[in-house]
């Protein structure tokens, strides 16, 4: 639920470097999406096809027992990585936690050689396990700690307060509002929310206000290093929904959680979760 990050350029004075870092960082990730193929492989030719597209040369015999070798040290690796993305939901699942991490690893594998980038379809396995349908709460914690976990990778960027003067120039219809790439909704909160801030070591930094109020959702964005998480009532809910479906500034006008605009906007700036407001030429 986030808008496509920026980018950033290198100083031209260190380009010959740049090239040089960037190309070797794409063989490196070229090699990693190679043993990544092979690991996943569905037959032994299809692995050690890949093998070879990673510069791995041998004797097939001595490549096939590298590989399974490798195999059982990647997936204690990428249990330790699940296992920092989703900790209070490992706590949750105990002894079923390793297990649990095996599954996906199969029935979803990495996409990419940077095991961070791996475990968003966590959350949806767990709500699919008929065996944990006792614990309907486990899905939302998943869901909850992989907000925080984007939101701490997220791109670095800044409100773009100079759009602000579109509201002065442009009919509502023909604008929308659009939150930066480290904001996450997370729905369902009644359910899971509470035993997610019992359960986490750090839901006392990243809370960033008590509530007095069952949660709807809640929201997750990052505030300098950390991730932080407020629980959202049924107006900011809805609004923020809307907003980031796709409602135009008219639509939302029509149910705003604070008493008018103004303060509506300075409730996103002073969170830090307003990227922009921009035109839309489809509306205009």
């Amino acid at each position: 639920m986030s808008p496509n990050a920026s980018f950033a350029t290198a100083p031209s004075a260190q380009a010959g470097g740049t090239l040089a870092e960037a190309g070797s960082r794409h063989a490196e990730a070229l090699r990693q999406q190679a043993i990544l193929d092979a690991l996943f492989a569905p037959d032994r030719a299809a692995a050690l096809h890949a093998l070879k597209g990673a510069g791995v040369h041998g004797a097939d015999a001595t490549v096939e027992a590298g590989l399974g070798a490798y195999r059982g040290n990647a997936l204690a690796i990428a249990e330790r990585a699940l296992q920092a993305a989703y900790p209070v939901t490992f706590q949750l699942l105990r002894e079923s936690a390793a297990s649990a991490a095996a599954h996906l690893w199969r029935s979803d594998p990495p996409r990419s050689g940077d095991l961070a980038d791996w475990g968003a379809g966590f959350g949806d396995w767990l709500a699919a396990q008929p065996s944990l349908a006792d614990w309907p709460q486990l899905p939302g914690c998943a869901a909850i700690e992989w907000a925080c976990h984007c939101a701490a990778r997220a791109v670095d960027t800044e409100t773009d307060v100079g759009t602000l003067a579109l509201l002065a120039t442009h009919d509502a219809a023909s604008l929308h509002l659009y939150l930066k790439p480290d904001v996450w909704l997370v729905a369902g909160a009644p359910v899971f929310y509470e035993t997610w801030r019992e359960k986490c070591l750090a839901a006392g930094e990243a809370l960033a206000a008590a509530q007095s109020f069952p949660p709807c959702m809640v929201v997750v964005w990052r505030d300098g290093f950390a991730p932080r998480v407020l629980p959202l009532d049924a107006a900011w809910s809805a609004w923020l929904q809307a907003l980031v479906a796709g409602a135009t500034l008219e639509d939302l006008l029509a149910a705003l959680p604070e008493p008018d605009l103004e303060t509506t906007l300075a409730s996103l700036i002073t969170h830090g979760w307003l990227l922009d407001i921009q035109v839309c030429q489809e509306c205009t």
